[in-house]
């Protein structure tokens, strides 16, 4: 066998070698817990993610029904307000309606005594036809 002396340059670069393995096994230790950190932050970013996209989706949504809602109200209220309108006008008709039912009786009375009176003149005009019928037997 060959005696193999290098000299102290190949005991430098030995040693350097040495160190590198050493400290690529070291930040290779630290890779697992660095992966996990990584993944839990990758997981919690998508969770954000999607919480902020339901927040979202839950707005439009929340947003939508309360629009609806309005514009129900809206008619809801129109239709109330017709209904005052029409209440009152009841409410008048019904005010009114004695004054009302006097005028009926009053315009039924006058065409009674209207009435009474054509046939007071019917009467009248049978019996002197009858009369002139006499005196011209």
């Amino acid at each position: 066998m060959a005696n193999l002396d290098l000299g102290p340059q190949a005991s430098y670069e030995a040693s350097r070698l040495w160190i590198q393995v050493v400290h690529c096994f070291w930040v290779l230790s630290f890779l697992p817990s660095t992966l996990f950190l990584g993944f839990n932050f990758l997981l919690v970013f998508l969770q954000a993610a999607s919480a902020s996209r339901a927040l979202g989706d839950g707005h439009t949504l929340l947003s939508q029904q309360t629009h609806t809602l309005h514009e129900a109200l809206t008619r809801e209220h129109l239709k109330v307000r017709a209904m005052e309108e029409e209440l009152k006008e009841l409410r008048t008709q019904v005010s009114n309606y004695p004054w009302d039912l006097a005028l009926k009786d009053q315009e039924l009375r006058m065409a009674e005594a209207e009435r009474e009176a054509a046939n007071q003149a019917t009467l009248a005009a049978h019996r002197e036809k009858d009369d002139l019928r006499r005196a011209y037997l």
